[in-house]
């Protein structure tokens, strides 16, 4: 039939379901007869299954893009408010349930943020573990971000903020990097320098590789895993090893000056 309006079906078989459709009898959604819910889908395999060709370009409307599944805070504007996805979970066998986590979208002063909350058996805390500004700067341990990643901990005596790089299981050779490039993420070709940490052979201490180069990265400085430095050496055998040059001058009076090249004193 034609018209406006729709309809609503049930359907007997291998999935029994109950059906909305259009007047046209395209299928707007349908309900499963084991509860799933399928929009756009005629087979949802969720408890909620959302299916829909998005040929929207966000960079195209950043501004009020038409997304697939939109979540609208319409209350009055107040700082730390905003639309929220929670997490709960069954907490014991009478049924009690625990909010085990959170991700809300924000506004803060003016401007707005994703915030990302977590928490033990029954409270989340008062501040978020994790927040993304409007700036893109990611915030962990702190609300407020003042670089790309800002990492956060309060710990009087102790390590407070962290960055842990991790690799497999203490394997020979096995290195975790910090890379500095200048190329916008364009290529490897635009690598300056770069520490490096690698596991050496049993007792399998860390040695540090520092790094400079022009795309292509060589170590001018190692500290090894028994505290040997070497600079213009990878190998150094005894506490500081030069290969090249070394020159100790004074910079505050006009002598003396040191130069130490090959096996020549002078």
């Amino acid at each position: 039939s034609s018209g406006s309006g729709v309809q609503i079906t049930a359907a007997n078989g291998t999935n029994n379901s109950l059906q909305i459709r259009n007047y046209a009898g395209g299928e707007l959604m349908r309900v499963q007869g084991n509860g799933n819910v399928g929009i756009g889908t005629t087979l949802p395999s969720t408890t909620l299954q959302l299916s829909k060709a998005n040929t929207e370009v966000l960079a195209n409307n950043p501004a009020w893009p038409a997304g697939i599944l939109e979540i609208t805070d319409t209350s009055t504007y107040n700082a730390g408010t905003g639309a929220t996805i929670v997490f709960r979970k069954k907490r014991d066998s009478t049924g009690n349930q625990v909010t085990v986590g959170a991700i809300a979208g924000e506004g803060v002063a003016g401007a707005s943020r994703l915030s990302f909350w977590t928490g033990d058996s029954a409270y989340m805390g008062t501040a978020p573990k994790m927040v993304i500004n409007n700036a893109g700067d990611v915030g962990i341990g702190t609300t407020s971000p003042q670089s790309p990643l800002h990492i956060y901990r309060s710990l009087n005596g102790g390590v407070g903020g962290e960055l842990r790089l991790d690799n497999n299981n203490g394997a020979v050779a096995n290195k975790t990097q910090i890379l500095f490039s200048d190329g916008g993420g364009a290529s490897n070709s635009f690598n300056r320098a770069a520490i490096t940490c690698e596991t050496e052979a049993s007792p399998y201490m860390g040695q540090l590789q520092f790094k400079t180069g022009v795309g292509a990265l060589s170590t001018k400085l190692i500290i090894l895993g028994n505290g040997n430095v070497g600079i213009g050496t990878t190998s150094p055998g005894s506490k500081l090893e030069v290969a090249g040059e070394i020159r100790v001058a004074d910079g505050t009076k006009a002598a003396p000056s040191y130069s130490f090249t090959s096996d020549t004193n002078t």
